[in-house]
């Protein structure tokens, strides 16, 4: 994205460039911190992981997503992905495959986890319905 606008940049009016500086210091200061080193950490694992399975990590010559995503979920889910190697919830492998999916629409790929119709893909669906059931209840004072 960095490098598209500064190839538009020079060619937009004064203030244009004032205001798309301005909007991306309040998209930055709108995102929390804890939410960026989330996401940063989820890129991290599916770097290390990619490089385990011997594939590279935007999957370009892959032909079938899916089931790398959901072994990339359960090895997360085990501890093996995770930072602090422990075992942890689905909302946390959901943002897990919620961060790879948005790099890549971000560069301008396919986010791997939908299907043709924009949707959470069947099985990643049932993988993670089956992780919710086995999750505790959350504890609410």
């Amino acid at each position: 994205m960095g490098q598209i606008m500064d190839t538009v940049l020079p060619f937009l009016p004064d203030q244009s460039v004032l205001n798309h500086r301005h909007s991306c210091q309040d998209m930055a200061q709108g995102v929390s911190t804890s939410f960026l080193n989330d996401n940063k950490t989820a890129w991290r694992q599916w770097w290390k992981y990619s490089a385990w399975l011997g594939v590279r990590s935007d999957l370009k010559r892959v032909q079938v997503h899916i089931p790398i995503l959901q072994i990339y979920a359960h090895r997360v889910r085990a501890g093996l992905l995770a930072t602090k190697g422990c075992h942890i919830r689905k909302r946390s492998i959901e943002q897990h495959l919620r961060s790879i999916g948005q790099i890549f629409s971000a560069v301008g790929a396919h986010d791997t986890r939908l299907d043709s119709l924009g949707r959470i893909d069947y099985h990643l669906r049932q993988q993670l319905a089956k992780l919710q059931r086995e999750d505790p209840a959350p504890t609410r004072m």
